[in-house]
This record gives structure tokens, sequence and C-alpha cells, in this order.
């Protein structure tokens, strides 16, 4: 299913935005196979510096690319 929606999408003049909104449901829908595919989508959209980040970190809470984060040593 998830194949299907992403080829359509890919068949249509569909805004990034909106094309990463629904793979970002699917995700959350515990489909693990939507965040390589909105990868690809951001770097077949030339976006390489936000595919490589959601390859790397996946996604933050409300929808927004995961960037590096560092922890604070322990006893801090």
């Amino acid at each position: 299913m998830l194949r299907d929606d992403y080829a359509w999408l890919l068949q249509r003049p569909t805004p990034i935005a909106e094309a990463l909104e629904g793979l970002r449901a699917h995700a959350e829908a515990g489909n693990t196979g939507s965040l390589p595919l909105a990868a690809d989508l951001l770097h077949a959209a030339g976006r390489m510096d936000e595919a490589r980040r959601l390859r790397r970190y996946g996604w933050a809470p409300k929808g927004w690319i995961a960037e590096l984060w560092e922890a604070p040593p322990p006893g801090e």
C-alpha cells in the first residue's frame, strides 16, 4: 500500500510538504518503509542535506527532521 501511495504521489504535481506529511503519517502508523521513501523524495527534489539528516536521525516530534544533539555527561 505504501509503495502504491508513493508512486501515486510521484505521478501528480504534489507539493513536497504534502507528500512528506503523508509519508510521516505512515511512519507514525508503524510503517518502517516510509522514512527511506521520504528521504528518497527529498533527495530527488535536490534537498540533499535534509535527506541525509532524515536517514540518519529520523523525524522529531511534530514532524520536523531531527538534528544531531548531544546529551550532557552523566552527573551533570
